[in-house]
């Protein structure tokens, strides 16, 4: 069976300036309530400090950075890739 998923994937840019995975999951869309699930993740798992956001221009993206990273300062991302700098 094949099934159209989502792949969401957290990447963020380190005082190094280098590229870190931090997290990745496989989801039905991408809604608000899967990149929630992955962002509180992230934040579950100890990530603080994060201070700006490169989202694209998905409304399930956007709403949940405003609900878990609100205090972030964002910018939309014009390349594919969306980071997380902290």
């Amino acid at each position: 069976v094949v099934r159209d998923v989502a792949l969401l994937s957290a990447i963020a840019i380190g005082a190094d300036e280098r590229r870190h995975a931090l997290g990745l999951s496989v989801a039905l869309s991408e809604a608000e309530v899967h990149w929630r699930a992955v962002m509180e993740s992230l934040q579950a798992r100890g990530m603080c400090g994060t201070t700006f956001i490169v989202p694209d221009d998905h409304a399930g993206l956007k709403a949940a950075r405003r609900a878990t990273f609100g205090a972030a300062t964002w910018q939309r991302c014009q390349w594919e890739y969306p980071s997380l700098c902290v």
